[in-house]
């Protein structure tokens, strides 16, 4: 109880993205956990991406709670070099995945297909399978858009 007589309430703070089947769900690059040797672009327009991402090891992870089950349609958006074209990356949601094959091109979108996920919590991790030139991809997003039935 607080000193006026009333309850007192905790403040709980989660880091974990929802994700709504009401409207369009963009996990943007700066806004999930690097592992490896990825490292941030200078944030700006054009560089707002990740880089450097030369090992097939190196992900990027989003933790995301699901608020009811629904089913989306994923898209990456990146930039690739043309010595990156065919490298090969996968987008897991906890233990289903979609995969994906670089092609060249600045702010690419790329249709990975369909996923359908569950209400409550889940990791979402974009991780390389195999590079070809020195460079994996340029990550700028995932877009998450609910597939209407």
């Amino acid at each position: 109880m607080s000193r006026g007589g009333g309850l007192r309430q905790e403040l709980v703070s989660s880091n974990r993205r929802l994700l709504l089947p009401t409207q369009v769900n963009t996990l943007r690059a700066f806004d999930g956990e690097r592992h490896g040797g990825v490292k941030w672009g200078a944030g700006k327009a054009e560089n707002a991406y990740l880089e450097n991402w030369t090992r097939p090891t190196d992900a990027v992870t989003w933790a995301a709670h699901v608020a009811q089950p629904a089913e989306f349609e994923v898209g990456a958006v990146y930039d690739a070099v043309p010595e990156s074209a065919g490298s090969r990356y996968v987008v897991q949601f906890g233990s289903r995945e979609l995969a994906g094959t670089v092609r060249e091109g600045k702010n690419r979108v790329e249709a990975l297909g369909r996923v359908r996920l569950e209400a409550g919590r889940c990791e979402i991790r974009l991780t390389g399978r195999e590079l070809r030139g020195g460079e994996l991809l340029r990550l700028r997003s995932l877009v998450l858009r609910l597939v209407e039935k």
